[in-house]
């Protein structure tokens, strides 16, 4: 299960156990919505970030069958919430969950990390105010055989990961990024 906070809600994302589909809910501070499914499946549990600017939009992603990493846009927390057209992110494929983070600001800047399917490698976009995404880059120190996670603090985006196979050092970054 992942989870994002947004203008006092929890939005929590989960792969469901025996189906394999992507669920989401929020909680509002005394319940919970009804759980609600997207029709597609993940073998790796989903990755959630809400936008700290626009009222009640956050993004959830997860991995296809075939390694890709699908998103959609949901405004709100009931059935219909993620009801947009689902997105595939250009070029990138993992074997493990996304990660995401967004840095508000007049536009807004969404971050995707993932560990690379083949090469262990972080890859890693952004995209500007929905515009499209950044190329696609590989990060050649960081190896990893897990799913990296993002956190934003200020103007710092930061990067975890754990190390390359048996290696079971966490390992982190920073990058100053204006909004």
């Amino acid at each position: 299960m992942k989870a994002s906070i947004r203008a006092g809600d929890l939005y929590a994302g989960w792969r469901g156990t025996t189906s394999g589909h992507v669920y989401y809910s929020a909680y509002n501070g005394t319940t919970w919505a009804p759980q609600v499914a997207l029709s597609p499946t993940s073998a790796d549990a989903p990755a959630l970030v809400a936008d700290p600017i626009a009222g009640g939009l956050w993004i959830i992603a997860w991995t296809t069958s075939s390694d890709a990493i699908d998103y959609i846009y949901c405004l709100g927390t009931g059935a219909g919430a993620c009801s947009g057209p689902v997105n595939t992110l250009p070029g990138a494929a993992t074997s493990t969950s996304p990660a995401l983070a967004f840095m508000g600001g007049d536009t807004g800047t969404l971050y995707v990390a993932w560990k690379d399917a083949t090469s262990n490698q972080i890859g890693y976009e952004a995209s500007f105010d929905n515009a499209g995404f950044t190329p696609q880059e590989l990060e050649p120190q960081a190896l990893t055989s897990a799913a990296p996670a993002l956190a934003v603090g200020a103007y710092t985006l930061y990067t975890a990961w754990k190390g390359n196979g048996t290696n079971q050092q966490v390992w982190f970054a920073a990058a100053n990024t204006p909004y």
